[in-house]
This record gives structure tokens, sequence and C-alpha cells, in this order.
């Protein structure tokens, strides 16, 4: 865990447990950030043929879910425990049963 997020964190990296890049902090609130995360080879495609990209995937990021904060990434904990609550299943997103709200451990 670390203290809360910055102003001066906006335009940071965001790294998985691995320290491979997964995002970049696009705003702070307290101990929230919000995560614009690196385009899949799909959005790469669809920006390049010109389809329409879906209009906020910002993640919401706590606290709790980052290990360190360096000078220039948000590094998060490993994706054991990272939001185990908020990570839907593949049963329950079949379902419908879990909200479209998206968690930075599906980044991992």
């Amino acid at each position: 865990m670390c203290s809360s997020f910055t102003p001066e964190d906006v335009g940071k990296t965001v790294e998985n447990a691995e320290r491979e890049a997964v995002g970049v902090v696009a705003a702070v609130d307290g101990d929230v950030a919000y995560v614009e995360p690196t385009p899949s080879v799909a959005d790469t495609i669809r920006a390049a043929l010109g389809w329409e990209l879906e209009p906020d995937d910002a993640l919401t990021l706590g606290s709790d879910d980052v290990r360190e904060i360096t000078a220039d990434a948000v590094v998060l904990e490993s994706g054991d425990g990272v939001g185990e609550s908020d990570t839907e299943t593949d049963d329950e997103r079949a379902s419908g049963t879990v909200s479209d709200e998206r968690h930075p451990s599906s980044l991992n």
C-alpha cells in the first residue's frame, strides 16, 4: 500500500508487478487514481481503421492496489489479491451479474 496519490502522479506510467507498462495515470483524486490503459493490439487496429473506441475506458486504482510510487512510475501490487473482490469471473461476466466497472488487476 502507498500513500495518497498527488497531482505529480498524473502522466506517470502504471506498471504491473512484473514492471510491464499497463497504462498511464490520467487523473488523481485523493487515494484514487484514474488510469488510461495501454492500448491493446485490437484497440490499435480499431484506431488505424477509424473504428470508434469505447468512450471512457479509464480504470480506477486505489492506493491499496499500489506497491510503490517512484519518480516516473506507479507500480501495482502482485496480481494475487489486487482487487480480488472487484475482479469478475467469466461466469459472472456471462451472466451479467457484475457491473461494467473495470479494475486494474485485470491488467496484470
